[in-house]
């Protein structure tokens, strides 16, 4: 299943309402309705019990979606930390070094980078 549906899921849950969930989507209602409906047929699973005032998650739905929203987390934590290491914000970087250049150009090269980059984790060999 895609990230992109197990979103409509998350939201479909928080808000408890289609026509909201829709529209914290970017979607029209009837796009969001036939996600929702997609993701239970590909489970197999009845995820929501759609009542007269708001929409509840069944059973199944709430194990679903509770482990949806762990995916969407970690989708995003993974854009993110894309985006940081894009921007060379995070990472890593070994250098390997003989006694002399070591004992002579790295220390200012690492305080120089640290100031720089303070969330690159540098190693020297």
């Amino acid at each position: 299943m895609e990230i992109r549906r197990l979103k409509h899921l998350v939201a479909l849950d928080d808000t408890r309402n289609f026509g909201r969930a829709a529209l914290q989507c970017h979607l029209s209602q009837p796009a969001f309705s036939r996600s929702i409906q997609a993701a239970e047929e590909e489970l197999g699973l009845q995820l929501f019990d759609r009542g007269s005032l708001e929409v509840r998650c069944t059973d199944a739905g709430a194990f679903v979606v509770e482990r949806a929203r762990k995916l969407v987390f970690d989708s995003r934590c993974l854009e993110r930390d894309v985006s940081l290491y894009r921007e060379r914000l995070i990472g890593d970087l070994a250098i390997g070094v003989g006694p002399y250049p070591a004992a002579t150009l790295v220390p200012a090269l690492l305080i120089d980078m640290r100031q720089r980059f303070p969330g690159v984790n540098a190693r020297v060999e």
